[in-house]
């Protein structure tokens, strides 16, 4: 028809396609951390106020355990925190991987309250100087587990991923290779601008480990 735009016309090069999409992303990246940047001090309350409630189940055993029965709550005992129960009545609605996150960020203030090194009232400053809810909550992880028995909880891993830069999307062409949903990968352009994935680990355990102690370790760089 006269005047209608032809589908070449209409649609952008490949090239231009994937610089479009892949500035959409950095500024979405960049979005995510302004509003991560306003939330963190609320997100800090929250582990302060968490941990106040712990200290009130302490004085008040009888009293905390009648509240835990009345909201069905209970508790492993390989729990990733002490503090677990109490992330469980204050995230009671949410998602397990924000009770997992929360409650592990807890136990890193309460014991750092435990040992004298600061006060219930100053948690959520000390919260927001060490990074944020993510960043202490990994730091507990990592101290509990020790360098070998690490378990990495998939909430804080999620969470790790999302801070970190996106450069883009590949897609796999080769129909005899198959990978799992995390891999652990290397990416090399060549003289071509091809990219080639070398695939390292595709044990989720390590992957997600790798992950997180990188992330960890950039931190602390950016910090140094």
């Amino acid at each position: 028809m006269p005047g209608r735009k032809s589908l070449i016309e209409t649609f952008p090069s490949v090239d231009r396609a994937l610089a479009r999409v892949q500035e959409r992303v950095r500024l979405l990246v960049r979005a995510e951390r302004r509003v991560g940047r306003v939330l963190a001090p609320y997100a800090a309350a929250v582990i302060q106020e968490g941990v106040r409630l712990h200290l009130a189940g302490r004085e008040d055993p009888r009293g905390w355990k009648r509240l835990l029965e009345k909201h069905g709550i209970r508790v492993k005992a390989d729990a990733i925190s002490p503090l677990q129960a109490v992330a469980k009545l204050v995230f009671a609605e949410s998602p397990r991987g924000s009770i997992g996150r929360y409650a592990a960020a807890m136990a890193w203030a309460y014991e750092r309250v435990r040992r004298g090194f600061i006060q219930v009232d100053e948690i959520a400053a000390h919260v927001v100087r060490e990074g944020g809810v993510v960043a202490v909550a990994q730091a507990w992880v990592e101290q509990r587990g020790g360098e070998k028995r690490v378990r990495i909880d998939k909430a804080i891993y999620e969470a790790v991923l999302d801070n970190l830069p996106t450069a883009g999307f590949l897609s796999v062409s080769d129909p005899d290779v198959e990978l799992a949903r995390e891999v652990l990968a290397i990416i090399r352009t060549d003289r071509n601008r091809r990219s080639r994935v070398i695939v390292l680990d595709q044990d989720p355990g390590r992957v997600r480990k790798t992950v997180v102690r990188y992330a960890r370790r950039k931190k602390l760089a950016r910090t140094a």
